[in-house]
């Protein structure tokens, strides 16, 4: 399949608003400074017409990129799309120097999948709601 990843940046007006609310955050809480930044692709199958397929939304803060959300439409998975704004993100985190990424999932398949693309359990998460379990995985760059 033939697909292309766009990175689709938040205005400056949600930046700045994004960025005030955790400065406010840093200045009460932590006294210091500490830029974040959010990340999001979207990739788009080639025209005509174009379809929605997947995303893929991140952001940085202290030194760890996180993944905040990862989907593909059903009908496209297993097409690699997932495996593709994976490795775009981990390049993306390397690029802005961060030392780790993250993400989360409640998903016992998607844990796996993580797991093969080089992730690692750090935290489980019981009890979350009554059938659920949470994972926290992590892969070091």
């Amino acid at each position: 399949m033939n697909v292309r990843i766009e990175e689709k940046p938040l205005t400056a007006e949600q930046q700045k608003i994004i960025q005030e609310g955790f400065d406010r955050i840093d200045e009460e809480l932590f006294y210091a400074k500490n830029r974040i930044r959010t990340f999001s692709w979207v990739v788009v199958s080639p025209p005509p017409p174009r379809i929605f397929i997947g995303t893929l939304q991140a952001r940085l803060s202290y030194g760890n990129f996180h993944i905040v959300e990862i989907f593909v439409v059903e009908e496209h998975r297993k097409k690699r799309i997932g495996s593709l704004l994976l490795e775009k993100a981990i390049q993306m985190a390397k690029e802005e120097k961060a030392t780790m990424v993250t993400i989360k999932t409640s998903y016992p398949m998607v844990k796996k999948w993580y797991e093969k693309c080089g992730f690692t359990l750090y935290n489980e998460l019981r009890g979350y709601d009554s059938s659920r379990i949470v994972w926290s995985l992590i892969k070091r760059l």
